[in-house]
């Protein structure tokens, strides 16, 4: 009985599902706001990401740090080393906000 060759490379080689948020920013007489979805494999969450540290309401993930003038952030899970999230693109969204992307990458600071 031979295998389809999809269920035997299924087997050998993990999946990985890198985080990724979606941030809907607005800004109103030069203050601005963010406000994101953080997306996982398990489920997709509202977090705060305006600049800065918090504690996000995300199942074990305890820290969430933007740093907008660098287009980047990073973040802790319980129990796993910092992990690091980088603007990949943006875009005018509705209202006259703009929408940005932002995807897991290897932390380099």
């Amino acid at each position: 009985m031979r295998l389809p060759t999809l269920a035997v490379l299924a087997s050998v080689v993990p999946i990985v599902a890198a985080d990724y948020m979606l941030v809907l920013t607005s800004c109103l007489n030069g203050r601005c706001g963010s406000q994101g979805w953080w997306t996982t494999v398990e489920d997709t969450y509202w977090v705060d990401a305006n600049e800065g540290c918090r504690d996000p309401d995300v199942p074990s993930m305890w820290s969430l740090c933007m740093d907008w003038g660098n287009q980047r952030g990073h973040f802790f899970f319980e129990g796993q080393p910092k992990r690091c999230i980088r603007k990949v693109s943006e875009g005018w969204a509705e209202y006259g906000m703009t929408s940005s992307n932002w995807d897991e990458v290897p932390c380099t600071w």
